[in-house]
């Protein structure tokens, strides 16, 4: 477990968060007697090989659906350990930003907006899903707005870059984000903790994991924080903004009838509450407010103005259940999953004009199947093979509370189903000699979505939904072909062509509008991977060229109807990007990563666009913005890491540095509003006793404070509008694992 204390306001923890570790605590303490007096299991997870503090860690991925080295794999993957997790405080999506090449990930509302190689959306509503696909342990997330979850008793995270068309499908366009948690151990371990930080916020997060019998094996996990004071403030509800808590829950049991046979049940549950990327203020440039006297906003970057509160909770509750069985020849697995995610609560779409508030009622559910037929490890032909099967429903109440005049209610209130079929295959083959592969893949996705709902307007009496297209089918075949070439163990080269496509959509806000059309992308990659000085170094490198079609903008406008939902045409995009690690001497580690990206609209007619009118608010035109950069895609992202171990007689002390540059980007796709470039460093100092049973870490995140932005907006009819991103945060965690 695992436990930090910051910078403290307060000599003692309000009540609420003494509970909090109570819970957490006495989860454990429950836990223990029961994994104490069981026996031993075997050993469950892919654990990735530990080597020694001269060489570089060996990782073992799934990038394929098996387990291979990660410098095998023929796919661009950056992959984060569960060690440098916890080093880095990487504990949710935005903070991969700092270790992930041509990653960006922002926060807007509950939602955490994930853009990989450039491409990404806006898109969290219900249906809504992103084109970066998170996996929690082979089951897919559909809910947009539930990707903040936090990640806990994690084994690893992979990042695969690229469409991932015919393994994953399901709307991979980008990649894929795998969050792949632990199995249970062999004998009783965990990890406990508990921590203070500045801001007056306190977390919790605890591990345990043993065999309850020889067969059986049980892991429980928890975690949690409670932030007591917001990172700003808003003068008109004088209230804190910029503030949140989360408690996130999960578990697993393992059992392994025979020697042949696993079978894996795992779920949790996740609520958090805030307004992160929800506390707007005007940008400079906006109209001056009345309850300012007319004078230009003058809070800094976290400070809010608006007139009432604008939280937002979100939950989310999984369950799967896995059974594999090795075969002779082949091994089948079969995987089954459910989600339900909701998100409640009141924001704003635009301060200071009509709209006041937007209500958010969203419930999302699926079901899943996955069916996979796999070659045995010995097998020189390397092949999967499966079936697909998901239904998804997706349930949007969202009142407008309008305050021009006489208060008025309209809305939207509208279901949509999916349902979806895919059969896949995929095989990997020697092709001339033993060091040539050539990998060929195909998946064929059948989808079929519905729509249903009402709409009132302003004026207007509620009236049933006549969408032009209440029905959509889409039938599509995505591939993809590499060829690699392995120099030497430690030296491969590989080429690939691969493709994705995004389902249509409809705009669950706005049931009346048309659905829009469905994404495709054609990859054209090479990446070289090598290791090298008896692994003491690493260098993978990978180059990119998308042609991407139909794609899905996002735009919000305020108003009645507050988003907009559209295909422009076409754009390109081209990059390269790197990562290497490198031991120089023992005890010292070295981390760079990079990525240089080039993204534009080849044709973008028609797209919406809002400027700042003499009145300082927004007015609607419409632009060509071909020839733009696509939105919340940076020329170049760039960090650096050092790690360094220092034993002592004393017990074992970790330095811990990382530092990430962000070129800047817009916003937006008419690039209007845009993120200046900004640079964070984080740092830690870590000590643990000469047994390895107890441990303190002092660590500090955006260390210099830099300002920047988590969301900017340009709104139809109303103000351009931001809210910034954490500023510098600190504590201490106190640390202890058996």
């Amino acid at each position: 477990m695992n436990i930090s204390f910051c910078d403290a306001k307060t000599a003692a923890a309000p009540k609420t968060k003494a509970s909090l570790v109570a819970s957490l605590l006495t989860g454990v303490a429950l836990m223990l007697p029961a994994a104490a007096a069981a026996q031993t299991v075997t050993p469950t997870a892919d654990t990735p090989a530990m080597t020694s503090n001269d060489t570089i860690q060996d990782i073992v991925v799934t990038a394929q659906r098996r387990s291979e080295r990660l410098q095998n794999v023929p796919i661009a993957v950056s992959a984060v350990t569960a060690d440098k997790a916890d080093t880095l405080r990487l504990d949710n999506p935005i903070s991969l930003n700092s270790v992930i090449p041509s990653l960006n990930v922002t926060r807007t509302g509950v939602a955490s907006l994930i853009y990989l190689r450039g491409l990404g959306s806006k898109s969290v509503g219900g249906g809504q899903e992103q084109p970066v696909g998170i996996y929690l342990d082979g089951l897919y997330i559909p809910a947009a707005y539930a990707n903040v979850l936090s990640f806990n008793n994690i084994e690893r995270i992979e990042v695969l870059k690229g469409p991932q068309g015919t393994l994953f499908g399901r709307n991979t366009t980008a990649g894929v984000i795998q969050i792949v948690t632990k199995d249970p151990t062999e004998q009783l371990s965990g990890n406990l903790g508990v921590g203070y930080g500045n801001y007056d916020t306190f977390s919790g997060k605890a591990w345990v994991a043993g065999p309850i019998t020889d067969k059986i094996g049980v892991s429980l996990a928890a975690q949690g924080y409670d932030q007591g004071k917001g990172y700003g403030y808003n003068p008109v509800q004088k209230a804190d903004s910029l503030i949140g808590s989360e408690l996130n829950f999960r578990g697993k049991v393992v059992i392994r009838p025979d020697d042949r046979t696993k079978l894996t049940f795992s779920g949790g549950y996740f609520r958090s509450r805030s307004n992160y990327g929800l506390s707007l203020q005007p940008l400079p440039g906006s109209a001056v407010l009345p309850q300012f006297g007319n004078a230009a906003f003058s809070g800094d970057v976290h400070d809010s103005d608006l007139s009432y509160s604008t939280f937002l909770t979100t939950t989310m509750g999984d369950a799967s259940a896995r059974v594999e069985h090795e075969f002779d020849n082949f091994i089948v697995s079969d995987l089954f999953g459910y989600t339900r995610s909701t998100l409640h609560g009141m924001l704003s779409v635009s301060p200071g004009a009509s709209v006041v508030q937007v209500g958010q009622n969203i419930v999302t559910t699926s079901y899943s199947n996955e069916l996979q037929v796999a070659s045995s490890p010995s097998s020189p032909i390397s092949w999967v093979a499966g079936l697909y099967y998901y239904h998804g429903n997706a349930s949007v109440n969202q009142p407008l509370v309008l305050g021009a005049g006489p208060l008025q209610i309209g809305g939207a209130i509208s279901h949509q189903t999916i349902e979806s079929w895919a059969p896949f295959a995929q095989a990997t083959a020697p092709l001339f000699s033993s060091a040539t592969k050539l990998t060929l893949g195909i998946r064929y996705t059948s989808e079929d979505r519905k729509l249903y709902g009402t709409f009132t307007g302003p004026a207007t009496a509620l009236v049933s939904v006549s969408n032009p297209k209440p029905k959509l089918h889409f039938g599509r075949f995505t591939y993809r072909a590499a060829l690699s070439h392995n120099f030497t163990d430690d030296v491969m080269l590989y080429g690939s062509v691969s493709t994705g496509f995004k389902s249509g959509v409809y705009n669950m806000t706005s049931p009346t509008a048309p659905p829009v059309d469905p994404e495709k992308l054609i990859d054209y990659e090479i990446g070289l991977k090598i290791q090298a000085f008896e692994r003491r170094l690493t260098v993978n490198t990978a180059a990119y060229y998308y042609d991407y079609t139909n794609i899905q903008v996002t735009k919000t406008q305020g108003g009645s109807s507050p988003t907009l939902l559209q295909n422009a045409g076409a754009a390109k995009l081209y990059g390269v990007e790197a990562d290497v690690t490198i031991v120089p001497v023992r005890n010292l580690t070295l981390n760079a990563s990079a990525g240089l990206e080039h993204t534009e609209f080849t044709s973008y007619p028609g797209a919406p666009n809002a400027i700042i009118g003499p009145a300082g608010t927004g007015i609607t035109t419409v632009i060509d913005a071909t020839g733009n950069r696509l939105p919340q895609a940076p020329k170049l992202t760039f960090s650096a890491g050092a790690s360094y171990t220092i034993p002592t007689n004393v017990g074992r002390f970790v330095l811990n540095g990382n530092f990430y540059h962000n070129s800047g980007f817009f916003w937006e796709a008419n690039n209007r509003l845009r993120q200046a470039a900004y640079q964070l460093v984080d740092g830690s100092l870590e000590w643990w006793s000469p047994s390895e049973t107890f441990g303190v870490q002092l660590w500090a995140k955006n260390l210099f404070n830099e300002d920047y932005y988590a969301v900017q907006l340009s709104n139809a009819n109303a103000l351009d509008t931001g809210g910034g991103a954490p500023p510098r945060t600190f504590g201490a965690t106190l640390k202890a694992k058996f």
